[in-house]
């Protein structure tokens, strides 16, 4: 019997599909985003709780088809890049930084924000963002004229074949990116814009589906595997049978072994 309950087992996780991991360490609403994403380009996935983090999600696809996932997913920009925020870089206790620490902290940190809410724009795939704020002298002589602070961005953003024009322009990215640091002009900034191209393809149902090692037509997938799934069966009632024949036939072996 147990020979058989293990013959059953092995069939039904060949039955269950092998898939990859392609993505780790998700959130759900990211993970749900790409999920959409791959199977809107006719690539099977799903997702998984990730066992290495609470609330954390893992993404998975096909064997064969995780090369084409990747690079779909490069194109579309996903997973976005983390961003560290002013709670996590600036120091919260411990030892008091000098002020040319604290000066480099608040640059990063104000960079950092910055990014973040050009990566909230749709169709914005990564953003770079160079902020220099100038040290500011604690005392004043009249006349002169204290530096002002300037910035450099570099925005990716997805651009189709047909329609090319950025999801913001240059200018609104300078407005951005002047209101969010003191003193800072519009004209301080300097903006380069990158396009991606990406592949307009029609939302489609996944062309092939994974059942174990095996690719086959998405058609044939429930198919093909409610007749492992009643191999199974069979295997397991057989192997009940043949059991109870055996224990019928042999008695005295059967009363030995108890």
């Amino acid at each position: 019997m147990s020979a058989a309950r293990a013959v059953v087992l092995a069939a039904c996780a060949w039955a269950a599909g092998c898939t990859s991991e392609i993505y780790h360490g998700l959130g759900e609403q990211e993970a749900n985003e790409m999920i959409v994403v791959l199977e809107q380009r006719g690539i099977e996935a799903s997702k998984d709780a990730d066992p290495e983090g609470d609330a954390m999600w893992v993404v998975k696809t096909p064997s064969h088809a995780r090369v084409e996932a990747w690079r779909v997913l490069e194109s579309e920009g996903l997973p976005r890049p983390a961003v560290r925020g002013v709670g996590e870089v600036y120091p919260s206790g411990g030892l008091i930084p000098t002020e040319s620490e604290e000066r480099a902290l608040l640059q990063y940190t104000t960079a950092q924000e910055l990014r973040r809410g050009l990566l909230k724009l749709d169709g914005v795939v990564d953003a770079h963002i160079n902020l220099v704020m100038p040290k500011r002298a604690r005392v004043q002589l009249p006349g002169t004229v204290p530096p002002k602070p300037r910035a450099s961005v570099v925005l990716r953003y997805k651009a189709a074949a047909e329609a090319g024009a950025p999801p913001v322009s240059e200018d609104e990215v300078r407005q951005l990116v002047s209101w969010g640091v003191e003193d800072m002009e519009p004209e301080s900034v300097a903006v380069v814009m990158k396009a991606e191209s990406r592949s307009l393809a029609p939302i489609k149902p996944a062309a092939l589906s994974q059942v174990g090692p095996i690719a086959v037509s998405t058609g044939t997938k429930g198919w093909l595997q409610g007749l492992i799934a009643g191999l199974c069966v069979v295997i397991l009632v057989l192997g009940g049978l043949l059991a109870f024949v055996l224990t019928k036939r042999s008695p005295t072996a059967v009363a030995a072994a108890e």
